[in-house]
């Protein structure tokens, strides 16, 4: 028997409405278990997958709260995609360390559409959700639409470019992962935008005046 710590009335009603409208879930507390070998920073799928091949229990996919403490007393809340273990006795645990925060526990909701594929590499860009009060010299995003309050947007985690969502197509904000592992989405990069990945690329992409759809489509 689960005994999930439900912390959907802590967030803000714009945070709770969008997150929820979002993913069909309530937000929980996820206790952090922390492994040897499975627990690498920013890699949190491949953690979760090699500890379930090796001890059994299931991968949940969703979201993790990034708990900028600066960005969420401005009324900014960013979260980025993320998976956790559940056990066979249907407790969940956080196998990653944090590179934000050092709390025994993550703020992580789930999402039963959206998943991450090992096979083809692709993932999910981050998004962001916004209160009525958010400090708008910390979030100014290039956009051609009116941003507001409670309404989720895909966005770069430095905030400089966001996108709607289309919350019922579960492809839309797919993100290609670029590294030797998938060749196919080197490919794919080069054949629709004629870029080689390479050092400083981010920067480069940055600089120069190219769709800015590239920087959604591929996580390098």
């Amino acid at each position: 028997m689960t005994s999930l710590k439900i912390y959907n009335n802590k967030l803000p009603l714009e945070i709770k409405g969008g997150i929820n409208q979002f993913t069909n879930n309530e937000c929980i507390l996820v206790k952090k278990d922390l492994h040897q070998g499975y627990s690498q920073k920013q890699n949190c799928h491949y953690n979760v997958q090699s500890f379930v091949d090796k001890n059994g229990g299931d991968i949940i996919f969703g979201w993790q709260l990034q708990r900028k403490l600066k960005l969420m007393k401005a009324g900014i809340w960013l979260w980025v995609f993320h998976s956790v273990w559940k056990k066979n006795d249907n407790e969940y645990y956080d196998l990653t360390e944090d590179v934000i925060s050092r709390k025994k526990y993550s703020t992580f909701i789930a999402d039963n559409n959206r998943f991450f594929d090992y096979k083809n590499g692709r993932t999910y860009n981050d998004i962001v959700i916004l209160e009525k009060k958010y400090d708008r010299k910390l979030f100014e995003p290039k956009c051609d639409f009116k941003i507001e309050a409670g309404k989720i947007y895909w966005t770069l985690n430095d905030f400089s470019r966001i996108k709607e969502v289309n919350d019922t197509n579960y492809e839309d904000g797919i993100c290609r992962i670029i590294t030797s592992e998938y060749p196919k989405n080197i490919k794919l990069l080069f054949d629709k935008y004629q870029i080689k990945p390479e050092d400083g690329l981010i920067k480069k992409l940055y600089q120069a005046k190219l769709d800015s759809n590239i920087l959604f489509d591929f996580n390098m």
